[in-house]
């Protein structure tokens, strides 16, 4: 009996397979492809100024040097010649943003130019505002309330304070 179990089970096991729904179809999910950048050379620019910056070299045996790094670079496969255009690429690539950062500092000093322009403006507002602040308070002071300490320090304000253009002083008003 027990031979006759283990092939009913199989066969119980298969039925239950065939009576589940069948998994859903995965979709294609629409993807939006990348821009294509044209691929940066394994060998490039950056590590040939790394390399060049390494060997000690001077104006004596430069030539001698770059002859033995332009041979290595050719046994091992590397093109100089795809170094040359990717340094020019990146020649381009500082120049573009050298170019925009002057820009960005030509716009920021006009700022600075208002800015400037402005807290002139405000100073002169500010000195104005003082000076009559200071006579319509000595107006006040006059009278015998006002303690003769306030009216001191109100006549010393108006005579140490240049006056604006058109606004008359009189220490003694």
């Amino acid at each position: 009996m027990g031979l006759f179990s283990v092939d009913r089970k199989e066969k119980k096991q298969e039925q239950m397979a065939r009576e589940l729904p069948p998994e859903p179809a995965e979709r294609p999910v629409a993807r939006r492809e990348a821009p294509v950048e044209p691929p940066r050379p394994i060998y490039g620019i950056d590590r040939a100024i790394e390399l060049m910056r390494s060997v000690p070299a001077d104006e004596q045996n430069l030539q001698l040097v770059v002859q033995v790094i332009r041979s290595t670079l050719a046994s091992t496969n590397v093109s100089v010649e795809a170094i040359i255009e990717d340094a020019s690429k990146k020649q381009e690539r500082i120049q573009r943003r050298v170019a925009r950062l002057a820009d960005e500092i030509v716009g920021l000093e006009k700022e600075i130019a208002l800015r400037e322009e402005e807290t002139r403006s405000l100073e002169r507002d500010f000195e104005e505002t003082t000076q009559v602040k200071a006579r319509l308070s000595l107006g006040l002071g006059v009278s015998s309330s006002e303690p003769d300490g306030e009216l001191e320090s109100v006549q010393e304000e108006l005579t140490e304070s240049t006056p604006p253009e058109g606004i008359p002083v009189s220490a003694s008003a």
